[in-house]
This record gives C-alpha cells, structure tokens and sequence, in this order.
C-alpha cells in the first residue's frame, strides 16, 4: 500500500493518510464511510471494518496494534461503525 501522510507539526496524533492506491474500491469505501466533525469541521472517514481491513492488508507491526484498539472500539456500545 502506497500512502501519503499529512500531519500537523504541533498535533502529531493528527494524521491524515491519502492513498495513492486503494487497496478497497473507492464507490464501497466512500458508501460505508461515516462523517462527523472535528473542531466543527466535518470530516468523512473510512468505516471501522474497512479500516481493519487496510490494517491488515499493511500488516506493519503498528497496523496489528491499531486492529486490536478498533476492534476494542467496534465492541463498545454506541454507533462507532
């Protein structure tokens, strides 16, 4: 997976990965993505399970520690799809 990063020099936990190539079709990617806000911006991001699947397909050590952080997530009551 080819992916290039934006992050904000004084936020360092804020990353912004774009993808060169995408490992998931676009049109589904987009269709289960949830939107929400940051700072009263809105933002949409890639759904939880999609997430996990383009973690697994990295299979960085980073990536296997983030899968088990969201599948934590996906299991807490809430809507967190």
């Amino acid at each position: 997976m080819r992916v290039f990063s934006l992050f904000h020099p004084n936020q360092s936990h804020w990353v912004v990965d774009l993808f060169v190539d995408s490992p998931i079709d676009f049109s589904d990617l987009h269709r289960r993505s949830v939107t929400g806000e940051i700072e009263d911006v809105p933002v949409t991001v890639a759904s939880i399970d999609d997430l996990i699947t383009m973690k697994r397909l990295a299979g960085r050590d980073i990536d296997l520690s983030d899968i088990r952080q969201l599948e934590q997530i996906r299991e807490m009551p809430g809507d967190y799809t």
